[in-house]
């Protein structure tokens, strides 16, 4: 991998982002009000979070094609994204409809002797499954209807990173959301807008958040931190 290429890419779909939301902040500037200024950052909260949302799924999105584009066979990889890669096999596995072919006609029903059959039948095609090339599906990065930090922790933890840094900015995205629902939702407690200091507080720490998992996701594409080798 090219890692400079790679991370001028990133540093792109960050910088867009920034600078629009640099742009649209400074609109602020036109209105003479004050109470005008708070119903404005409303608007604001509610990009900020689309930013946040939308920059998550690009570079966690982009992580998983680099890799699929190496064409690695699983083996090659971590003990996280080959389970990744594995989600045709593994439902196959839960598949409770397939039977043991000995005990198909004598034992229906018997749902232990079946799971333990298909148990058989996963250890014996294991090593095969290893063999294979690696082909993480996108859907591993999924935000579901809110960004929540135990969302975030979920999609950091199927692609093996450390999940950390969303227990460390759990207050800022939950503050987000907060505010970005309660203008979705309509609520009394966000009608008169957003003061300069709460919306500055946030957007700080969300482009804060942004800047890390920028930061994570390059250099692991650098590192190949991805690959079983590189696991300490």
């Amino acid at each position: 991998m090219n890692y400079n290429e790679i991370s001028a890419e990133i540093e792109m779909e960050y910088t867009w982002r920034y600078n629009e939301m640099i742009f649209l902040r400074n609109i602020l500037s036109s209105l003479s009000k004050e109470d005008e200024k708070d119903i404005y950052r409303k608007s604001l909260i509610t990009m900020l979070y689309s930013h946040f949302e939308g920059f998550c799924k690009f570079v966690f999105s982009y992580y998983i094609e680099k890799i699929n584009d190496q064409k690695y066979h699983r083996k090659e990889l971590s003990p996280f994204l080959i389970a990744a890669s594995m989600k045709r096999e593994f439902d196959a596995y839960a598949n409770k409809d397939k039977k043991c072919k000995i005990f198909k006609r004598e034992l229906p029903d018997d749902s232990k002797l079946h799971e333990f059959s298909r148990r058989i039948d996963f250890v014996c095609a294991f090593q095969g499954f290893l063999e294979e090339i690696a082909y993480i599906p996108d859907d591993v990065v999924d935000t579901e209807s809110n960004l929540k930090p135990i969302v975030l922790k979920k999609i950091l933890f199927h692609l093996g990173f450390d999940v950390l840094i969303a227990q460390e900015f759990a207050n800022t995205i939950n503050c987000l959301l907060k505010y970005r629902n309660s203008v979705a939702h309509g609520e009394n407690s966000i009608r008169k807008g957003v003061s300069e200091k709460d919306y500055t507080d946030i957007e700080s720490r969300t482009f804060e958040l942004m800047q890390r998992i920028k930061e994570l996701v390059a250099h692991a594409l650098r590192d190949e931190t991805f690959l079983k080798k590189n696991i300490s």
